[in-house]
């Protein structure tokens, strides 16, 4: 097998990719330009022991990303590269190692990339003063270096890429922004993190804009900001990544009251999770269990941050969910950034069976937002609204539904438990049950209906499914044929006896 190490990311097989750097933010330009995906695999996340939280190469979907970034390999004091597991190159019983198999999946989607990656200090964490220049140096050196291999080789240059630090202290101590984003062909920012029990208080991971009353220090901790600084300092935004995570940030409240649930709490770090073991970090499917297992943790929405998090009693977490990497990820288009990287596989759902909301639901989020040829300008501005929600809106008037939502991202706000929770926190209470959960506890209560216990009546349960199947569908063409009609009418909100009328002619239809 014929491995090409290469510091910072590196190309694991024979081949680079070839990404267009042309801007990506006008409409015209999402017919030719292919966003970015990269996804970290961490090559720990194979030994673990329960089926749940394990992840092998094998489970990846091969079409989920564009980059696979094999997540670690050591440096040596040679600067020469070598596995950070033992398995890595060479499997335990002979058989092939990570590295061999991660390439495997290149078969099935020959266009996929698989990365590797190394990436430095700042002067404050142990680095020589010199590190920064000579870091552009090395950038500079290896960029040619492809370059003169390519063309002596006669094959595509090799990717060079690196993961970045978001808070403008850590990106002005530790680049060179301008000089080496000339030379990278991709640049990730790690746009999570912002917060965590270091802080001691509450605070969201990875919000995507500031709040208005935080500290001047704080208020730049956000996507936007990280993402416009090394715009700022002379990166092309194309080239630019943004980085998502597929775990929370959990936080121990210190007895507060029940109605202390505001960002800025006093808190240490939660217990760990049952499956990463990691003390404040909870991985997305162990989030859903919490939301799951326990009625009193609920979903609020951070309408100036445009992200969600839950809280409870005594537990308090910041993370990302379908709704908000929806957000994000039309941010980035409007943006015209280059994509996204995500940190990791195996902190998602993967099978899917746990969130109830298919699998790898995080990262495919992503993708099909990533994947849309065109969006109208209802649909990527939604973040931008007043109120800066996708799902939910101020319910107190329930005569009309507000007509600035795509219709598929509505059909549920009935049933959505939506409630401003107090003037300054500028948050909804959002239900925490997906669609498909929803299906599938109608499905349960029908089938209570039609199997009574003395069996006297009786319904095939595929009917019952095929009939949930249809209610859902009644609901979301009814909701679409109201907006439309609504739009078509100039009007700026939809009557609820219309859309009553609309949903019983559909079944008379039927």
């Amino acid at each position: 097998m014929n491995l090409r190490f290469i510091l910072i990311f590196l190309v694991l097989d024979d081949y680079s990719v070839g990404i267009s750097s042309q801007n990506c933010r006008n409409d015209s330009s999402e017919n030719s330009f292919v966003y970015r995906r990269v996804c970290y695999f961490a090559n720990w996340a194979a030994k673990r022991h329960d089926n749940i939280s394990r992840l092998t190469p094998e489970d990846i979907d091969p079409f989920l990303c564009t980059h696979i970034n094999f997540a670690f390999a050591k440096v040596l004091e040679s600067l020469a590269l070598a596995p950070y597991e033992e398995d890595d190159a060479h499997g335990w019983t002979g058989g092939p190692g990570m590295y061999e198999r991660v390439i495997k999946l290149k078969e099935k989607n020959p266009n996929l990339r698989i990365l590797l990656s190394e990436y430095p200090g700042a002067k404050d964490q142990g680095a020589e003063a010199h590190t920064k220049r000579g870091y552009t140096k090395l950038v500079k050196k290896l960029s040619r270096t492809f370059e003169k291999e390519a063309s002596l080789t006669g094959k595509e240059k090799l990717l060079l890429t690196c993961a970045t630090a978001a808070a403008r202290h850590r990106i002005e101590a530790g680049y060179e922004v301008k000089e080496i984003c000339e030379y990278f062909d991709f640049i990730s920012v790690m746009t999570y993190d912002y917060h965590g029990s270091w802080d001691g208080k509450t605070g969201h991971n990875s919000p995507l804009y500031g709040m208005k009353k935080e500290p001047k220090k704080f208020r730049e901790w956000n996507v936007n900001n990280s993402m416009y600084v090394w715009m700022d300092k002379g990166c092309p935004r194309e080239k630019l990544n943004i980085g998502l995570s597929a775990y929370g940030r959990a936080f121990s409240l210190y007895g507060e009251k029940p109605t202390k649930r505001k960002i800025g709490v006093k808190a240490s770090a939660a217990e760990a999770g049952q499956y990463t073991r990691e003390a404040g970090v909870l991985a997305y499917y162990e989030i859903c269990e919490i939301l799951q297992k326990d009625s009193s943790a609920r979903i609020f929405w951070h309408k100036q941050m445009s992200v969600p998090y839950i809280s409870k009693s005594s537990l308090w977490i910041g993370f990302d969910n379908i709704r908000s990497i929806t957000v994000k990820m039309k941010y980035l288009k409007r943006e015209g950034f280059g994509g996204v990287i995500i940190w990791s596989l195996d902190l998602d759902d993967k099978t899917g069976e746990i969130c109830h909301e298919g699998p790898f639901p995080i990262f495919n989020a992503a993708k099909r937002e990533l994947s849309k040829i065109t969006d109208n300008d209802d649909e990527t501005n939604d973040e931008c609204s007043e109120n800066k929600t996708l799902t939910s809106s101020d319910h107190s008037n329930n005569s009309s539904i507000k007509n600035n939502h795509h219709p598929y991202s509505i059909i549920f706000m009935a049933s959505n438990s939506v409630n401003n929770y107090g003037d300054n926190d500028n948050d909804d209470q959002i239900s925490n049950k997906n669609n498909e959960y929803l299906k599938t506890e109608l499905v349960s209560k029908l089938l209570k209906h039609f199997l009574p216990d003395d069996k006297s009546s009786r319904l095939a349960t595929d009917t019952v499914k095929l009939f949930t199947e249809l209610l859902f569908l009644f609901i979301t063409e009814t909701i679409e044929r109201s907006i439309t009609q609504a739009k078509n009418d100039g009007s700026q909100t939809v009557n609820i006896e219309h859309i009553e009328k609309i949903f019983v002619q559909l079944l008379l239809d039927f």
